[in-house]
């Protein structure tokens, strides 16, 4: 019965292992004597193991490998308690020990003519290197101060020293005589080595020997080939879209049958997005060499997330001896465990400077230290990979221009946010020792495989009593479940997911029929070919070839507008042309290498994503790396018949993921039993519908001034703004189709400026531009952008317009740009650097906007434009001004029955008409404004008990117009005589205004004091009018001549007051402007001095000029006299009529004169 885990139990234990141990010695001694006796007139035979550093690590891994073979069924405590018996060296023993001394495989691999890197174990050794994981302790212990397992392992050397002795001189005795003798000499050694291998072969009477002999045959180059490509065809098949990785390794495995490297075996550096096969390529690789090329290659991965604090380093590396109970290094006591592995360090840029900066060491030398055990750990039959997911913008930045070398890019690359480079140039130098990778994203066909992958491994794996079968969409409905943004890892959840949905409807069904349900072993599931409706008007597919019964055949499968054949001499000269379509079915009989090459380089130039088939490939071209990287797929025309179908949906399926990403649509759809027999039950996925979804969180935190949304907004919904929309119209169309522009070679516009007075709807317009094209819309408030800290704006703006590019594509808005992007002055005062710096930093990122694959189209904004500064404007960045201005008559009438609609106001047309002319002038935001207030004030002026809606009337209307147009009246109060004198001022002008200027409409006229003023009249000028002239300028120095020249011929010298005096300064100012600027006077001349009058003029010009305005306005002064003398009785009237009523408005002034 077993013994229990007491403290008497250990003690029992002890005593029986130390009764074992004793019981061995004594046998090993009698056959040692029995050796002796035999061979005693033989001279002395030795196999000593050389005292050089070779020998050393030998011996030690010898004591490692005898003790944990030894004590792995007594646990991991088994040395601690002393409880381990060390017995003679074994086959196995000795065979493990070998595979952790790499100097000495290196050395007695050459005697195989091969590499340490190359030499194969038996399966048994690579097996027992699990039972290290058992034995030795992931930390120290304390028996009379701190100690660790190598520490008590090596306290054994001796017994296991001495049963080398004796397992060696029984083999050699057993062999043939090949002594090295007692202190051999390295080579010496090795080669008394080779010869136990070789004569354990020959003689058969050790397996474990005779297979690690039979297992290093010496390799010719077609076994070398033969495991490249073996190699490449494995990680193929697991992992797609990544050809020039796959090649990288298999160059590293040819690399490692010629040289030893003394150090790392390799180290590979994989930069690329996230979720494109990097780690499971890390994965694959290793599997592969151990299970395909019986290398016993372990995996090992460490998430570097986990290692993102200063002192993560000891747990990579161990604690330190200086402690009780200390933690061993995790990647050390692996290494001594396993020494083949494949360390996959992943998304490196995450872990601390200083984790960073202890890998040093290892990736130089190919070795560490423990530092709490401070035991050697050999890395040289090791591989080391590192993910990072740094510099993908770069790269994107650089299409098209040219590849970027990838350790450059790295050694500059920054984290998000973060002012320091991620990866210290020290690990970045050591990376340069290797091979760097880079990783593209997934195009449609590597998804596509995936998908089906997956869909196989379903079919193959699914276990229970139902049989689950899946139609020919089925794998693009796994892949369409994932947009935006199909992630590999997540389609074989979403099989589950499809399943689940079938499964728990099937049930539902059955809830209360458990046989029927029962009687069910089958479930179908496909998927509607509607769900590629989406791209049913798209471009799909082309054809480059000259053989038209290939396009027919091709054509065949699509609709009209979905295919076309170019010749490929057009083609070769205008690739622009193919960059609307999914998928080129290039035809290379009708091109050579180097011209099929070109072509394939100008399309990925363009896109990325563009899908390239060769058909009939010539064994040239199947040669060149680069086509067979750059295209999907290749295969002989004569199984175009039965692939064009499959071509064809997978150009619906590059399209739809494509539309998907561009315009972050989502994929939804139902499921639907379609037909159900006794034992099947076939379900078919229908109603897909695409919907718009944005994760624009992470492109947001953190990022002051950035608000996103995707407008519902669309250009009808936009009152007025004529010419504004139809210049839009046409950006629109590009952003919807860019292969318009592409087809002439023409890059998108960077942006427009929209320029107008405040509130006439540019934000509005903006956001229906977004809306139309079906884009995320990102404004940046400027008051968050602004930033009083040095260079803070300019960083802020880095920061969105970064954010941008993380949810592109999209229309990004920038209102009152003249705030960020105002003059910039030479000054040297610290704010003014940092406008500058602002400045410059805006029109660097306006210029680098579309190097990118995916655009942001900006629209920005200001009613100032003579601000900006003009680099701004030019070519290249926000060169299409786009006026926005004040809405017409037409305009404001629309306005008036959009709110009346929104509202539920009613007016009659002549009431519409009458409201538009009062609002002539007002943006569309002061019309809302108008509306608004007037609701307000009919709100204010129901009754507490009221239970019915206050009519709103035109009345009500007008007087908001008033309101918001010149203020709320006063509390002045006028005597009587008071209030006729200012109604006859008023009168006054009202009435030579109808006189002299008929066609401009007075919309009102008021005694109410409102802004400082005791009365005044409003006129609506004639839209239609054309620049002024001499005689209307003059009428206006007559109207504003004419309310002092009233009071003064009904009230004499009373008449003659200060209250003219904004009429008097208003037409001193017109007069002047109309002789100095305009140059309408002939006696001062045509010259227009402008603004610069009084700096440009010469004193005699000045006083001519005050001699000609005194003229004009004389002039003005009696020619109103004139018609106020004549139209006295009229006069009179108005006046009383404005005194009694106090505001008249257009109708019944119109009726005045009518």
């Amino acid at each position: 019965m077993p013994i229990r885990r007491t403290e008497e139990g250990d003690k029992i234990l002890k005593a029986q292992y130390e009764a074992d141990r004793k019981a061995k010695e004594e046998e090993d001694r009698a056959k040692q004597d029995l050796f002796d006796e035999n061979d005693a007139s033989s001279e002395p035979r030795e196999f000593g193991i050389p005292s050089t550093a070779l020998g050393h690590e030998f011996s030690k891994n010898l004591v490692y490998a005898n003790i944990v073979l030894n004590s792995a069924e007594r646990g991991i405590n088994a040395l601690k308690n002393g409880l381990v018996v060390t017995s003679s060296v074994d086959d196995k023993c000795l065979l493990s020990a070998l595979l952790s001394s790499y100097a000495l495989l290196s050395a007695l691999a050459r005697k195989f003519n091969r590499t340490a890197e190359t030499m194969v174990f038996p399966q048994a050794i690579y097996r027992s290197r699990k039972s290290y994981d058992k034995v030795i302790p992931l930390r120290t212990f304390e028996e009379e101060g701190t100690k660790h397992w190598y520490g008590e392992a090596m306290k054994r050397q001796g017994d296991v020293l001495a049963g080398w002795h004796l397992y060696a001189k029984n083999h050699a005795a057993d062999f043939g005589r090949f002594y090295p003798g007692a202190n051999p000499s390295d080579d010496e050694f090795v080669d008394a080595l080779y010869q136990l291998f070789q004569h354990a072969s020959k003689a058969k009477l050790a397996r474990l020997l005779d297979e690690f002999f039979q297992l290093n045959m010496r390799l010719g180059n077609s076994d070398i080939h033969a495991h490249c490509q073996g190699l490449e065809t494995a990680l193929r098949q697991r992992v797609k879209g990544q050809p020039a990785a796959i090649r990288a390794l298999s160059a590293s495995e040819m690399k490692s049958f010629r040289r030893s490297s003394k150090k790392l075996r390799d180290i590979f550096t994989f930069a690329g997005p996230s979720g494109v096969g990097k780690t499971e390529l890390a994965k694959a690789y290793a599997e592969t060499l151990c299970e395909s090329s019986n290398l016993g290659f372990e995996f090992r991965i460490f998430n570097m997330e986990r290692y993102s604090e200063e002192r993560a380093a000891l747990a990579l590396f161990g604690a330190g001896s200086q402690y009780t109970d200390a933690g061993v290094g995790e990647i050390t006591r692996h290494a001594v465990a396993y020494p083949r592995t494949v360390y996959l360090f992943d998304e490196i840029e995450k872990a601390h400077h200083t984790v960073i900066q202890s890998l040093l060491t290892l990736l130089d030398t190919g070795e560490a230290i423990d530092s709490t055990t401070q035991e050697r750990a050999d890395f040289s039959q090791s591989i080391v990979i590192f993910t990072t997911n740094l510099g993908q913008r770069e790269f994107q930045r650089s299409q098209g221009m040219g590849e970027l070398n990838i350790f450059d890019v790295l050694e500059h690359a920054k984290l998000h946010n973060s002012p320091n480079v991620a990866l210290t140039p020290e690990l970045v130098n050591r990376l340069r020792a290797g091979t760097a990778v880079r990783f593209f994203p997934l195009h449609a066909e590597a998804l596509t495989s995936i998908a089906q992958l997956h869909q196989e491994h379903y079919t193959a794996t699914a276990s229970g009593s139902i049989e689950f079968q899946f139609g020919p969409n089925m794998a693009a409905l796994a892949l369409f479940s994932g947009m935006p943004n199909p992630v590999p890892r997540a389609i074989a959840n979403t099989f589950d997911a499809i399943i689940t949905r079938a499964q728990k409807q099937l049930y539902d069904r059955f809830t209360n029929l458990p046989q029927q349900l029962d009687d069910i072993k089958t479930i179908t599931i496909d998927a509607d070919p509607a769900l590629f409706a989406a791209v049913k008007d798209r471009q799909l597919l082309a054809y480059v070839g000259n053989n038209s019964e290939h396009a027919e055949t091709l054509s065949s499968e699509l609709q009209p507008k979905q295919f076309a054949s170019f010749t490929p001499a057009a083609v070769l000269k205008d690739p622009i042309t193919l960059s609307s379509y999914a998928v080129i079915c290039v035809d290379g009989a009708e091109y050579d290498q180097d011209d099929l090459a070109l072509l394939i380089r100008r399309l990925r130039d363009i896109s990325m994503q563009i899908g390239v088939v060769v058909l009939n490939p010539s064994n040239e071209q199947l040669r060149d790396e680069y086509i067979v990287d750059h295209c999907w797929m290749h295969f002989a025309s004569s199984e175009l018949a039965h692939k064009a179908a499959e071509l064809a949906n997978l150009a619906r399926i590059a399209e739809s993921l494509q539309l998907a990403a561009q315009k972050h649509l989502a994929f939804q759809y139902d499921i639907e039993l379609s037909e159900l027999t006794k034992t099947t039950a076939k379900f078919i996925a229908n109603d897909a519908k695409l919907t718009p979804q944005i994760s624009a969180q992470r492109a947001s935190d953190g990022v002051p001034g950035l608000m996103t949304r995707r407008p519902s907004t669309r250009l009808n919904d936009v009152i007025g703004l004529h010419r504004a929309k139809q210049e839009l119209q046409r950006v629109i169309s590009w952003l919807e189709d860019p292969s318009q522009l592409k087809r002439y070679n023409l890059p998108m516009p960077t942006g427009v400026l929209l320029l107008g007075p405040p509130g006439t709807g540019k934000t509005l317009l903006a956001r229906a531009v977004a809306g139309e094209v079906d884009l995320p819309f990102i404004s940046l408030n400027i008051g968050e952008m602004l930033s009083s800290l040095v260079n803070g704006t300019a960083t802020n703006l880095q920061n969105a317009f970064e954010a941008a590019r993380d949810i592109a594509p999209c229309v990004l808005f920038i209102d009152e740009i003249d705030a960020l992007a105002g003059k910039r002055s030479e000054n040297g005062h610290a704010s003014d650097r940092s406008h500058n710096a602002a400045v410059n930093t805006l029109l660097t990122l306006l210029g680098g906007l579309h190097k990118g694959a995916e655009p942001i189209f900006v629209i920005a904004a200001t009613n100032r434009a003579d601000s900006l500064d003009p680099a701004i404007t030019r070519s290249g960045r926000l060169d299409h001004p786009i006026l926005c201005d004040i809405p017409n008559s037409e305009d404001r009438r629309q306005f008036i029955r959009f709110y009346m609609n929104k509202y539920n106001l009613s007016f009659t047309d002549k009431e519409i008409k009458e409201l538009a002319t009062l609002t002539s002038g007002m943006s569309g935001a002061d019309m809302e404004q108008v509306f608004i207030t007037t609701l307000y004030n009919a709100v204010s002026n129901l009754p507490d008990t009221a239970d019915d809606k206050h009519p709103v009337d035109a009345d009500a209307v007008r007087e908001a117009i008033t309101y918001i147009r010149y203020g709320a009246p006063t509390n002045i109060t006028l005597s009587k005589e008071a209030k006729l004198q200012t109604a006859t001022h008023e009168a006054g002008h009202l009435l030579v205004q109808k006189l002299l200027l008929p066609h401009e409409h007075v919309t009102i006229a008021t005694i109410e004091p409102r802004n400082r003023a005791l009365g005044f009249i409003s006129t609506s000028p004639d839209e239609s009018r054309q620049p002024q002239t001499a005689d209307e300028i003059k009428a206006r120095l007559a109207v504003l001549m004419a309310g002092r020249e009233a009071e003064q011929m009904l009230y004499g010298s009373a008449g003659m007051n200060g209250g003219a005096s904004s009429d008097l300064q208003q037409a001193t100012r017109l007069a002047t402007y109309a002789i100095c600027a305009l140059g309408l006077d002939s006696e001062f001349g045509f010259i227009s001095y402008g603004e610069h009058f009084v700096n440009m003029a010469s004193p005699e010009e000045r006083k001519l000029a005050s001699e000609r305005v005194r003229f004009w306005l004389d002039e003005a002064r009696n020619r109103a006299r004139d018609l106020l003398t004549e139209q006295r009785e009229r006069l009179e009237f108005i006046s009383q009529e404005l005194c009694d009523k106090e505001s008249v408005y257009q109708p019944e002034i119109e009726g005045w004169f009518d």
